[in-house]
């Protein structure tokens, strides 16, 4: 009897013990991937710019950026160079050469060629 009493308390330490120990691993995942997004750091892009709902896109037929110290126009839907300008970069002023890092967006080519102009020398 005194056997099967010391067989039952051990059990019953064994049990409780299992049950600590599960319930101590079962804490909040800590990274995506831990929730199983199939996130990895390692390889994962750059998130994609949210827009909000209300933001109107505007397709533009042309866009200036920097390229090689120099203004280039691009069409928005290659990364082509549609046609290279000899406008310096460097002496455009700052407020525009910033902009021209995201780039400057043209609904035609009359305002394009406006703006060409009022840069080029």
């Amino acid at each position: 009897m005194k056997r099967r009493i010391g067989i039952c308390v051990i059990v019953f330490a064994v049990l409780v013990t299992t049950v600590i120990l599960f319930s101590l691993n079962q804490g909040e995942p800590e990274t995506p991937a831990e929730i199983g997004y199939g996130y990895d750091s390692e390889t994962a892009e750059e998130p994609e710019e949210l827009v909000p709902v209300n933001a109107v896109r505007v397709a533009y037929a042309y866009i200036l950026r920097a390229y090689h110290g120099r203004v280039a126009v691009y069409r928005p839907d290659s990364e082509e160079i549609y046609m290279e300008t000899s406008i310096l970069v460097e002496s455009l002023p700052a407020e525009v050469f910033e902009d021209l890092k995201d780039g400057i967006g043209f609904m035609d080519e009359a305002g394009l060629f406006d703006f060409l102009e009022s840069y080029s020398s």
